[in-house]
């Protein structure tokens, strides 16, 4: 059984080597879902901040000019409320710039374009991906039966059942038959008849072998049975492992995905009222029924609320992409 057990070892180690690649190609994926909702959210959240910049560059100015005209109506204190809410909007407009950047590039990175290369994305703004309609359970069952992860483990598990197998029959020693052969022909030589002479130009003959080959350092071979039976215990025991954590990794990442699934619905009302909000008040700022610290406060608010929930679309994304990749989906 030695060639039979050690073809089942190199079987086995091909079978983990398909399963680095099939865990290499999800975490690819993985990694450019990420690259792709960061570069819609990092754009849909500077696209919005720029259009706060300019309805608050419109308000500073409407303030610096009754200023200047002492018409009582706006106070020094309200241009630097407004000076300030303009800082920090400059602050996270910049911010989301430069993510923009990195997500785009990392796309051209991972999708083998090349840095220099012109890459546009299909979706015009990031939108929340549909919860799976999956029960949790069934999602657990998946990941330990499609999980790269598993299908290493049961490789490697059979790798080492039949490395213990050949192990042991290494203790044996190798029986072989054959047959050793000539043949010996030359074309222009006569040919001897005589049965008591050997010509070795022309003639042939076949001879039948049996032997026994027994390599065996008596203590040493136990030993190595002892060494793989030892590591096949301790990938038993990380199987057991395997088993009860991957069903906690997946259960995790779906109450965090059903979190921020509740959260980003919340938060797209939310922001919705503080869209209101901020248009009544540079409305009544505008017929000087407000004070500019309020229009600030809205705006900073409105600004609060909306990026809020873009990364939050963001952050469900990546919790559903999660999801997929650790119960061994691809896509």
């Amino acid at each position: 059984g030695k060639i039979e057990r050690y073809g089942e070892v190199a079987q086995g180690n091909v079978d983990l080597k398909r399963g680095e690649l099939k865990q290499t190609r999800g975490d690819t994926v993985y990694d450019t879902k990420r690259a792709y909702y960061g570069y819609l959210t990092a754009r849909d959240i500077r696209i919005f901040l720029e259009d706060m910049q300019g309805r608050l560059n419109q308000a500073i100015e409407s303030v610096e000019r009754n200023l200047e005209e002492e018409t009582g109506e706006s106070r020094q204190s309200d241009l630097y409320a407004l000076q300030t809410a303009k800082g920090m909007l400059a602050k996270y407009v910049h911010q989301s710039r430069a993510i923009e950047k990195i997500s785009l590039d990392g796309l051209k990175v991972l999708t083998g374009a090349g840095l220099k290369a012109e890459l546009a994305v299909a979706d015009d703004r990031i939108e929340p991906v549909a919860f799976p309609q999956i029960e949790l359970a069934e999602l657990q069952s998946r990941a330990l039966l499609e999980r790269p992860e598993m299908q290493q483990l049961e490789a490697g598990l059979r790798t080492r059942r039949a490395l213990v197998a050949a192990k042991k029959a290494d203790r044996m020693p190798d029986v072989y038959a054959g047959v050793i052969g000539q043949f010996n022909y030359a074309s222009q030589r006569e040919r001897l008849d005589n049965p008591y002479l050997n010509d070795p130009f022309n003639g042939g003959g076949l001879t039948p072998v049996v032997g026994v080959k027994w390599d065996s350092v008596f203590g040493a071979t136990s030993a190595r049975v002892n060494q793989a039976q030892a590591e096949l215990e301790a990938l038993n025991h990380k199987k057991a492992f395997a088993v009860a954590g991957i069903p906690f990794e997946v259960g995790e990442a779906y109450a965090n995905a059903r979190a921020n699934h509740d959260s980003q619905r919340d938060l797209a009302e939310g922001a919705a009222a503080a869209r209101r909000w901020m248009v009544a008040s540079l409305a009544d700022f505008s017929a000087g029924l407000e004070s500019a610290d309020k229009v600030a406060d809205a705006i900073k608010n409105y600004a609060l609320a909306q990026t809020e929930y873009l990364r939050t679309v963001n952050d469900y994304n990546m919790n559903v992409a999660q999801l997929a990749r650790l119960t061994g989906e691809l896509w």
